[in-house]
């Protein structure tokens, strides 16, 4: 174990320096991509992952800069992975992608997670929905590309909850609205993804709102208040869908078999030098609201953003700074309308600095179906009041969401051609 850990954490120093002399991004950024080879090079040694995994992997952060995104590419159920990991490849090359596949984290999961240069993300999104289209649908799926035909390319996108996809659909059907559906790039992510004919688009509002009210008309008295809480139908343009395969490094490695998480966890426990505990405390860093990482979560249909305004939730309630001198790496905010005495627990890099603004603010981002972490009247909670991320999101501004909300409408109003549309049912 000792010679191992020699071994990983001389790697640790040359890869920092290596970065912090050629990469141009930030230190947040920078510390996930080294916990990544970490997790990478902890998976070698259980003989979990490839041997060659880190070395081509830091190649790929040499010739990309370290400016990468992660995206799950699904597969069908009856493709083999190594077979699947062929068909991926010849599509990236043809697009001239600049890639490197990562490991497989997951035997249950159909996908493969890549790599792709940042610069390279709009030839990857062209070629993304080449292979959807060609990969993903079934043969009575491709027939409804006479959806696009139909309508002179002009579609739109929308995104409902899991559990309101079989009333929407009959809904349409009822009310003759022209749809298909769309593969779920991200099948745990509680959303599903319709394609309507944008004449259509009204229509298909008042369809979602029948089945909220529907929904709240036939609740019983202790749960209207949670039926209440249904997110609204979301507008998503041609890219919005695409980026709902996209992958932290973090949500790749939560994605791991238990298996997996065990093995590797059997070398958490490693001293850690002072170059990683110097790399640590860059995950203590608020960014900026402006960064792509907030953009990939803004984009992620697991999370929930809320806003968080500085002056009457963080500072003017002492518990919050106490908090955080205990527990660097979290930021601790007042939770509105409980006079102080529920404090909500995040880690740093699901929260972002807004500086754009007369007052300052917070965006954050909360999981939607796990519970929130939660301090009462200075003790931790254990996750009892707030059972998920859905619950504690009612309680908080919903300030931003509106305005993005309406650039997608607008986008997807206009209405224009799509040449190369994603892939229908």
């Amino acid at each position: 174990m000792s010679e191992y850990s020699n071994s990983i954490y001389a790697d640790y120093g040359k890869i920092a320096r290596g970065m912090k002399m050629y990469f141009k991004i930030s230190q947040p950024a920078m510390y996930a991509t080294i916990k990544l080879i970490q997790f990478m090079a902890r998976g070698v040694k259980a003989k979990f992952f490839d041997k060659d995994i880190t070395e081509n992997f830091t190649k790929f952060l040499k010739e990309t800069g370290g400016d990468y995104s992660i995206f799950r590419v699904p597969f069908k159920e009856s493709d083999t992975r190594e077979a699947a990991i062929g068909n991926i490849k010849n599509y990236l090359d043809k697009a001239g992608v600049k890639y490197c596949i990562l490991e497989s984290v997951n035997d249950e999961d159909k996908a493969v997670h890549v790599s792709i240069a940042r610069k390279d993300e709009q030839k990857f999104n062209v070629m993304f929905t080449d292979y959807i289209k060609a990969n993903l649908t079934s043969d009575k799926e491709l027939n409804s590309n006479d959806l696009i035909n139909l309508t002179n390319g002009k579609t739109t996108i929308v995104s409902v909850p899991d559990a309101a996809l079989d009333v929407m659909k009959n809904a349409l059907t009822e009310t003759k609205v022209n749809f298909a559906e769309l593969p779920d790039l991200i099948p745990d992510d509680g959303e599903k993804q319709l394609r309507v004919a944008t004449a259509d688009l009204n229509t298909t509002k008042q369809c979602y709102e029948s089945y909220k009210h529907s929904l709240i008309k036939n609740a019983s008295a202790d749960v209207t208040e949670s039926v209440t809480g249904v997110p609204d139908m979301k507008i998503y343009s041609e890219d919005d869908y695409l980026n709902t395969a996209r992958r932290s490094p973090d949500e790749y490695m939560e994605s791991a078999s238990d298996e997996i998480k065990a093995q590797v966890a059997e070398f958490e426990q490693l001293e850690a030098t002072e170059a990683e505990k110097a790399m640590q405390k860059w995950d203590m860093e608020i960014q900026d609201s402006r960064n792509v990482n907030c953009q990939a979560l803004r984009g992620n249909m697991a999370f929930s953003e809320i806003s968080i305004d500085k002056e009457t939730l963080v500072d003017r309630h002492d518990i919050n700074a106490q908090l955080e001198q205990r527990f660097p790496n979290f930021f601790f905010c007042t939770v509105p309308g409980t006079m102080g005495e529920q404090t909500l627990m995040l880690p740093k890099n699901q929260v972002f600095a807004v500086n754009d603004e007369d007052k300052a603010r917070y965006v954050a981002f909360v999981n939607n179906q796990k519970p929130a972490k939660l301090w009462v009247k200075g003790e931790p909670d254990g996750g009892t009041t707030y059972k998920t991320g859905k619950e504690l999101f009612k309680k908080f501004d919903k300030h931003g969401n509106n305005a993005e909300l309406t650039r997608n409408i607008s986008k997807a109003l206009e209405a224009a051609p799509v040449p190369k549309a994603a892939p229908v049912k």
